[in-house]
């Protein structure tokens, strides 16, 4: 848990506090597409939009990384798609 907890917190503290709406994300994000996988550094140093932060869009769900290994710039930043999402079974037998 060590690794996770740290990325985890490193990730957070890269954030800005300016909110953008789910809206210029998604539009910035459309556009840019074809650039993904695409490391930390590039994210930071060539951002879709001015406003946006990739540390943001972790955060917030639109991009995700590996956070088992140690997070750094090198680390590549993957658009989030219908195939990665993680789907929850809620079954009577265990009780949920």
């Amino acid at each position: 848990m060590a690794p996770v907890q740290s990325n985890l917190r490193w990730v957070y503290h890269q954030t800005d506090r300016v909110p953008v709406s789910a809206e210029q994300i998604r539009a910035a994000l459309a556009r840019h597409q074809s650039a993904f996988p695409l490391s930390i550094s590039a994210a930071i140093q060539t951002p879709p939009s001015p406003r946006l932060n990739p540390f943001n869009m972790l955060v917030s769900g639109w991009l995700y990384c590996p956070i088992d290994q140690a997070v750094s710039p090198a680390t590549h930043l993957h658009l989030i798609q219908e195939e990665n999402h993680v789907w929850f079974r809620i079954t009577q037998e265990h009780d949920f």
